[in-house]
């Protein structure tokens, strides 16, 4: 986690892939992004090109799911600015899932992985720009 967060800061491309792997999947806004390349471009677009920051207020991990955290965070980037709820799926070092959800109350509860029932699916309300 703390690797991919100073990969983001410092816009450091190469040090976020290293963050991820071949099969590595992001939901973002709705959106679904698999494989190096598809990261590579979404980190382009959302954080390194408009130099967005992601700064973590809180984390924890998520009860009963080992290697799933939660971080709540504060983005600043060219398409959202606020808080944001991050569901990271973690396989050793490497970052098998990560979920983006903009916009969260403190009240909200975590979301689910994929296939286990609530928070599964993204509306990308909330969003900031295009």
């Amino acid at each position: 986690m703390d690797t991919f967060l100073k990969a983001i800061n410092t816009g450091d491309l190469a040090q976020l892939l290293s963050c991820f792997s071949a099969t590595s999947v992001i939901t973002d806004a709705g959106r679904r992004i698999k494989g190096l390349q598809a990261i590579t471009q979404w980190a382009e677009e959302e954080f390194l090109l408009p130099h967005g920051t992601l700064t973590a207020t809180d984390s924890r991990p998520v009860c009963g799911l080992p290697g799933d955290t939660v971080v709540e965070a504060r983005i600043s980037s060219a398409h959202h600015n606020g808080r944001s709820r991050l569901l990271i799926t973690a396989i050793g070092d490497t970052i098998a899932y990560l979920k983006v959800r903009a916009d969260v109350s403190a009240d909200d509860a975590p979301a689910s992985r994929p296939g286990l029932g609530a928070g599964t699916s993204s509306s990308g309300r909330g969003r900031n720009g295009p």
